[in-house]
């Protein structure tokens, strides 16, 4: 069996509380296993914040608008989106890593997901259509945010 190495911290869990009992659940498998430290950013967050990412340009959902609102996972409670960064020494938002770390998140997802575990599956910023063509094909990238979906 292999030792875990690396456990959330603080603000990680306070997140984690904030979390859809799924997305906890495929946070708490990864963290078990992945090779790189990573932590929870972010999971629900307030209209204001959300503001303030949109006037940015770190979102393009505007929640003064109310079909944006709908559409933000990281507006409702429990949160079904987080944004999560690497603890590795230099490398927080460094796209690699991040891309490296989802991957791990969505193996975990998938795990959970075919054995029955949870009821949704996940999403990943650095590629919204899912087609394995990281950042290429899509006009907005958000490589440390997760969100969950229901399958059709």
């Amino acid at each position: 069996m292999i030792e875990q190495k690396y456990f959330f911290g603080r603000k990680s869990k306070a997140c984690l509380e904030q979390c859809h009992p799924d997305l906890r659940r495929i946070h708490e498998l990864a963290i078990k296993s992945i090779p790189v430290d990573y932590g929870i950013h972010e999971a629900h967050r307030d209209r204001e914040t959300q503001l303030a990412y949109f006037l940015d340009g770190k979102s393009r959902l505007d929640p003064r608008k109310p079909e944006h609102r709908k559409k933000s996972k990281h507006l409702r409670l429990p949160a079904e989106a987080t944004d999560f960064h690497s603890s590795e020494k230099g490398t927080t938002w460094h796209r690699p890593t991040l891309s490296f770390i989802a991957g791990y998140l969505m193996c975990a997802a998938d795990l959970l997901y075919n054995a029955g575990e949870i009821e949704h599956r996940l999403r990943w910023g650095g590629d919204w259509d899912m087609d394995g063509q990281i950042s290429v094909d899509q006009s907005f990238d958000d490589f440390p945010h997760l969100e969950l979906y229901k399958p059709q």
